[in-house]
């Protein structure tokens, strides 16, 4: 019991703060430019498609106020955090280490948070499967942390959250899954992605087109579609479904290539290795039109797209003694 406890807790709690901690000291960005300080961070993310996903912007910029506050630990967090990589100042001669670090610390809030969820969808496996796919999780994420924003790790919390919501419904309730569901959707837009995953974990009802499962899926299409549209209503049309059109650029660019091939090359062993194989087909092939849709509309090199994909893929796993 202690030695599952150690486990949990070095894998929940410890390596995501040390995975957090090199990702954002240890290497520096070479793609997000003037965004580390409060003025730049505005005119990006409170305009384009970017202002749609207010809740990481709003959650940031708190975190901001809190790092500046007066709080003992906002006092040391400030005199014990490094200053910014070298990679950080390069792209925003304005860099304030404050802002950066609020980065950080939001960022590794919400990576901690994405373990103990991932740990908690995962409680019904046997213990060394469960440690491996956390681990795996834990690096994916890290691996993929070079484009420093504010909503990554928060919207992979959400739709972990969701996808728990979904496997444990009869305990919770379909009103909390739909409740995750919206707040998914304020953090950004691949929270649609919970939407397959429940297709896949109730693959046998909704094939079947039973009314309970056929109702609730509608529902949450409902709720991520009215979500998103309120969204627009209320802060304008303008790019609201995508900044720019990069396909051209998707399929001619050697970077964007190994971005959009590495979300089929990460899935296919985890669906492989996976103990529901079926329903991990059903959930690959009901994340098609996503993984197009980011092959016309995002840039493909931004592999943390994938994520969300291959996290729902890693909640696979079947119970303790179970295969499919």
């Amino acid at each position: 019991m202690c030695s599952r406890r150690i486990c949990a807790f070095l894998l929940a709690f410890v390596l995501p703060c040390l995975v957090s901690y090199e990702v954002y000291y240890g290497f520096g960005t070479n793609y997000t430019a003037d965004v580390f300080h409060e003025e730049g961070f505005r005119e990006q993310y409170e305009s384009g498609v970017y202002r749609y996903r207010i809740l990481g912007r709003h959650l940031l910029l708190g975190t901001h106020s809190l790092m500046e506050s007066d709080f003992f630990a906002s006092r040391l967090l400030r005199e014990h955090l490094p200053g910014p990589p070298g990679g950080a100042l390069a792209l925003d001669g304005r860099t304030d280490p404050t802002f950066y670090s609020s980065y950080f610390v939001l960022n590794t809030f919400f990576l901690v948070l994405c373990c103990v969820l991932m740990y908690l969808i995962l409680a019904g496996s046997p213990l060394a499967e469960r440690m491996l796919r956390l681990l795996v999780a834990i690096l994916l994420i890290g691996l993929t942390q070079y484009v420093v924003c504010p909503y990554d790790t928060l919207s992979y919390a959400l739709i972990l959250l969701t996808f728990l919501l979904i496997l444990r419904q009869r305990k919770y309730g379909l009103p909390t899954v739909l409740l995750a569901l919206a707040a998914s959707t304020l953090a950004r837009e691949t929270a649609v992605l919970a939407i397959p995953f429940f297709i896949a974990h109730n693959w046998d009802g909704v094939s079947a087109r039973r009314p309970r499962e056929i109702l609730h899926l509608a529902l949450m299409a409902a709720v991520f579609a009215a979500t998103y549209l309120v969204l627009r209503l209320l802060l304008g049309f303008d790019s609201a479904v995508w900044q720019n059109v990069r396909f051209l650029e998707n399929i001619s660019s050697t970077r964007s290539i190994a971005g959009f091939l590495a979300m089929p090359v990460v899935a296919y062993p985890l669906a492989a290795i996976s103990g529901r194989r079926r329903k991990s087909l059903v959930f690959l092939l009901a994340c098609l039109p996503y993984w197009l849709a980011m092959l016309v509309v995002a840039e493909t090199w931004e592999t943390r797209l994938w994520v969300p994909v291959w996290l729902g893929l890693l909640s696979m796993a079947p119970p303790a003694g179970r295969t499919q």
